[in-house]
């Protein structure tokens, strides 16, 4: 199982970031025998927790609902687990695990559990409100293109 799950998160890691590339805390590296080599890049550091957030909230959708409604999924779970990178000037562990957890806004790993059908994703919540004027700026202007629709 936890070989299939790793296959499943280097799969989404390639596809779930085509248009926002810039966004993600990694870059695809070499290639090895045993698959591809995902590092850290230095100017993706401020995204790494948002990011993580991101593909495990999209990995719990693909398992669970498989490819059904997946660009919708994609978008609004990027959304939501974006939205803290704009809203607050740092974003630690806490933050994104308080999210996560559902304790200050509803989170869609909760949503998902709950739902019947992959429908239920366009419940979630995010925003493009900005921390202040210039903050992200151009994470806000996707983030108000995937809004709430």
């Amino acid at each position: 199982m936890v070989t299939f799950m790793l296959g499943e998160l280097t799969e989404l890691r390639r596809t779930a970031f085509e248009g926002w590339e810039k966004f993600a805390s990694y870059r695809l590296g070499e290639h090895t025998n045993d698959g591809e080599i995902f590092n850290e890049a230095p100017s993706g550091r401020r995204y790494r927790y948002v990011t993580e957030l991101y593909l495990a909230s999209l990995l719990y959708f693909t398992n669970k609902f498989g490819d059904d409604d997946l660009e919708a999924a994609r978008q609004r779970l990027f959304a939501w687990s974006f939205t803290p990178r704009v809203q607050f000037l740092r974003v630690q562990f806490r933050t994104i695990d308080k999210l996560a957890q559902g304790i200050d806004a509803r989170s869609a790993f909760g949503l998902l559990r709950n739902a019947e059908n992959s429908r239920t994703i366009y419940e979630l919540s995010s925003s493009s409100k900005q921390y202040m004027d210039g903050h992200e700026d151009a994470l806000a202007a996707v983030l108000k293109n995937l809004g709430p629709r």
